[in-house]
Formats: structure tokens, C-alpha cells, sequence
């Protein structure tokens, strides 16, 4: 079996948190998971006058939703949001509905995140998990 999570952050970033995320990352390491993190969640968060992120510490939505596209491409046991936040639903038009239909991969997120949850599941017919983010795995 493939267990594999890859980590994505449709809201706030990663940069964030960086202590979270690592403790995340052990954690679910420690009970035999492979973790991946979406090549656009870390990203830096210079300052809000720089361009990179929003108002709600966030990278622009279009490198959001590549992460979503990318994380789906990889085809893991599950794609796994690590905080909720503000404007998930910027990324929605980014996506490729497409590609993610008949997909086994389980989406789980909670709070701005249920918007892609539906969403996914209204546009793909792919199971979403209205449930934990992984900072609350956090020790």
C-alpha cells in the first residue's frame, strides 16, 4: 500500500508555522507514513508589501491550486491540508476538475478548507474528509 500524505496549504502558508509543520511532519512519520510537502506551500513570506502573499498570508492563488493540480498528479493515499484560514475559494478557478475525477485520493481539511471539499466533490465525485488539518497533529 502506498501510504504516502502529501501536505498542501490552500489558505494560510506553511511559512507560517515552520516548528508545526516539522512536528507534523515526525509525527505522522512516526507511524510508518511517507509526507510530502507541496513545492509552493513553504514559500517564503517576505513581507505583504513584496507581492508574494495577501492580506491573509497567503501566496497568490494560482500557486495554490498548482500545489492542489501537483499533490493530485502524485496520486497519494491522501492530500492533507495543514490549516485552514481565508479564501480557499480564490484557488477553485486554478484547478484542473479534470484530472482529479475517479481519483482515489481522499482530500481532508477543515474549516476554510470545506469549500474545496465540496467543491471537489460536486466538480470531481472524489471523496473529501471534512476532518483533522495537520497543525492539529501538532504536539
Amino acid at each position: 500500500m502506498n501510504k504516502k500524505i502529501i501536505l498542501v496549504s490552500p489558505a494560510d502558508s506553511l511559512a507560517l508555522f515552520p516548528k508545526e509543520v516539522q512536528q507534523m511532519v515526525d509525527f505522522i512519520e512516526s507511524k510508518g507514513w511517507n509526507v510530502d510537502i507541496a513545492p509552493n506551500a513553504l514559500k517564503s513570506l517576505n513581507s505583504l508589501n513584496s507581492g508574494v502573499a495577501d492580506e491573509f498570508n497567503s501566496m497568490p492563488p494560482k500557486e495554490r491550486a498548482e500545489d492542489i493540480n501537483w499533490a493530485f498528479a502524485q496520486n497519494p493515499t491522501a492530500i492533507l491540508s495543514f490549516i485552514g484560514g481565508f479564501n480557499s475559494n480564490d484557488i477553485l478557478r486554478y484547478l484542473n476538475w479534470s484530472d482529479f475525477e475517479g481519483s482515489a485520493v481522499k482530500f481532508i481539511g477543515h474549516s476554510d478548507i470545506t469549500v474545496l471539499c465540496n467543491a471537489l466533490y460536486a466538480k470531481s465525485g472524489i471523496t473529501t474528509w471534512t476532518g483533522d488539518s495537520g497543525i492539529n497533529f501538532c504536539v
